[in-house]
């Protein structure tokens, strides 16, 4: 909301970097329940930031919005965040895609991908994700 404030625009891209697994985006204290998750936030994480995939706001993006997760594992089985995250996105904009990693590694890779999209609803495997990011790495040999 604050971005869409800033500009006075819909957001079309979003970019989050974080440590990650299939069922979220982990936060940073309390050994990351404050992060956004698929479902199963409890009360107590809630009160302390944690959200799900249905808290995700619709209303400041773009009908075509691009959110790319940076993180490991985000799309991992069949029931990932990735997907559940698109899954919201499309449940109210016309042709949200959502990037992923079906597996660990560097945030900095621009090698294996998952795409989620009204195309590709369960998702599909994709090399590289340019234009919306080029990367070769962020790992030290």
């Amino acid at each position: 909301q604050g971005a869409r404030t800033c500009t006075g625009r819909l957001v079309n891209a979003i970019h989050i970097f974080s440590h990650s697994g299939p069922h979220g985006v982990f936060g940073s204290a309390s050994g990351g329940a404050v992060g956004l998750y698929r479902d199963g936030v409890s009360v107590a994480q809630r009160a302390g930031g944690a959200r799900t995939v249905a808290d995700f706001p619709l209303a400041p993006l773009a009908q075509e919005v691009i959110v790319v997760l940076h993180g490991c594992n985000t799309a991992n089985g069949d029931d990932s965040f990735a997907r559940a995250l698109f899954q919201r996105l499309s449940s109210s904009l016309s042709n949200p895609r959502v990037f992923a990693h079906p597996n660990g590694g560097c945030c900095g890779r621009d090698n294996s991908w998952r795409e989620f999209s009204t195309r590709a609803p369960t998702g599909r495997a994709v090399r590289s994700i340019v234009p919306h990011y080029s990367g070769d790495g962020c790992c030290s040999s």
